[in-house]
């Protein structure tokens, strides 16, 4: 019987144990797209270019790079798969939207001010 207990009180601690760790996790940190001159800090360290460009790849960046910025970057040091994976970043002159996006986004009319439609889809 003495075991019993012991068994079932051992048990109530795991248990509780369990949810003191599940309850005060904590969620990963959300990474922001990395700024020019975090890019730029990169590279002056030297950081390795598998590194620099595993980064960007992962994080994005947050500027608008243009062919004159890429050319910047490469004469401060990137290497080839840090400007590789920088490239397709770059805002065409004839387009002014991001990569990927032809168009502007779609736009709904709320009184005077335009917001975007995914905001107001279901409405």
């Amino acid at each position: 019987m003495e075991l019993r207990r012991v068994a079932h009180a051992v048990g109530g601690v795991l248990i509780a144990s369990v949810l003191t760790i599940l309850l005060n996790a904590q969620p990963a940190p959300r990474r922001t797209a990395l700024t020019q001159r975090q890019v730029e800090g990169l590279i002056d360290l030297k950081a390795p270019d598998s590194t620099v460009a595993a980064e960007i790849s992962e994080r994005g960046i947050g500027f608008r790079l243009t062919r004159a910025t890429l050319h910047s970057l490469r004469d401060r040091g990137a290497g080839t798969r840090t400007l590789g994976v920088l490239s397709r970043f770059l805002v065409s002159r004839a387009s002014p939207f991001p990569p990927g996006l032809r168009h502007p986004p779609p736009v709904s009319k709320l009184g005077d001010r335009l917001i975007p439609a995914t905001l107001t889809a279901g409405w």
